[in-house]
């Protein structure tokens, strides 16, 4: 997967953190995922179906094609929560999406929500 970054995680680790996590989302990578989610970790995708549990969201991404690419326009955290967007080039579409993460701890090390807007493009 071709990977483009944003370039303002500078001196926040917090924001990396989020950054690595989206593009792990982008590639399919549930060990990523693995130690950081919380027991009552959400995904919600605005539009569609809210996956429930830690363990559905891991089976998710192990039965899923990665994407070819990520862009990483932006990356932003403030307090218990954070937000990363940019494009994602999959074998059918390019997606815009932009991914918020709700932290399940004050040291924003775990996950307790991913909120994922996605929204195809039209263009290729």
């Amino acid at each position: 997967m071709r990977i483009s970054r944003s370039g303002e995680c500078g001196n926040s680790p917090i924001n990396e953190f989020i950054e690595d996590l989206a593009i792990s989302l982008a590639d399919r990578d549930p060990r990523a995922f693995e130690e950081v989610l919380t027991d009552d970790f959400r995904w919600v995708r605005a539009g569609e179906a809210v996956s429930r549990g830690r363990d559905a969201f891991l089976r998710y991404l192990a039965d899923e094609s990665a994407a070819d690419a990520i862009t990483i326009f932006h990356v932003s955290t403030d307090g218990q929560t954070g937000a990363v967007n940019g494009e994602i080039a999959m074998p059918a579409t390019d997606i815009a999406f932009c991914h918020v993460f709700e932290f399940g701890s004050a040291a924003g090390n775990t996950i307790k929500t991913i909120t994922s807007y996605l929204i195809p493009l039209a263009y290729r």
